[in-house]
């Protein structure tokens, strides 16, 4: 991994995870982040280390009811798209993991290695930045009840 790649994605990464639908202003007009998208940001790198990337972008690129793990791929993606390292011919709106699975397959090779580094970059970029937010730590509802 090269950390000026990943100094020059960490204010990209700022604004967009500003722009995005995850950032909301308390009642005190201090923008926050729901919790749980600080754990998102924070396994996706260990996912793609333990995993693999094909699957771990294939898991975060996922609409799920419970989670939204796709907010951090989309993160992820449009970075690697603003730095300039997803191709052009990548820009419409493939997810993270489509772009993944073009790119690399088959899984071998330089541009599976060069691919792997540029995500985790831009990962570790995500989560570095996301620590400027605060969190939200309210409770949802179906939380505070069993708390009694």
């Amino acid at each position: 991994m090269n950390r000026k790649n990943i100094e020059s994605m960490i204010p990209l990464a700022v604004k967009i995870i500003g722009e995005s639908g995850i950032v909301h202003p308390n009642k005190d007009g201090i923008k926050e982040i729901k919790s749980e998208y600080f754990g998102y940001v924070d396994s996706f790198g260990p996912t793609v280390i333990q995993g693999g990337l094909l699957q771990a972008c294939a898991f975060y690129s996922q609409e799920d009811k419970k989670a939204d793990r796709k907010n951090i791929s989309d993160i992820i993606k449009k970075v690697l798209l603003t730095s300039g390292f997803i191709p052009n011919r990548f820009q419409g709106d493939e997810s993270l993991s489509d772009i993944t699975e073009k790119v690399m397959c088959p899984p071998t090779g330089p541009d599976y290695v060069f691919w792997r580094e540029r995500v985790l970059e831009a990962a570790i970029a995500c989560k570095l930045a996301i620590r400027l937010f605060h969190k939200d730590k309210t409770k949802k509802p179906e939380e505070s009840e069993g708390d009694n």
